[in-house]
């Protein structure tokens, strides 16, 4: 079975800052066992311009891998 790549962009909603930072460790731990079985390929953040510290994400990028 062919596999295909999926880019996924991912724009937050306004209150997403607030539970990023809740939810970061949570996140990262569930993402772990998708990463291994070659399904997250990559993934990211997305910035409204070259990022500078302290500003807030806009969203989400990822290349999910899946069967076709």
């Amino acid at each position: 079975m062919a596999r295909i790549e999926l880019l996924c962009i991912l724009p937050d909603n306004p209150n997403i800052p607030a539970i990023r930072k809740q939810a970061k460790g949570v996140h990262l731990d569930g993402i772990k066992p998708l990463i291994a079985a070659g399904k997250l390929v990559d993934g990211g953040a997305i910035f409204e311009k070259h990022p500078e510290e302290g500003k807030d994400v806009k969203g989400s990028v990822i290349v999910y891998s899946a069967n076709d």
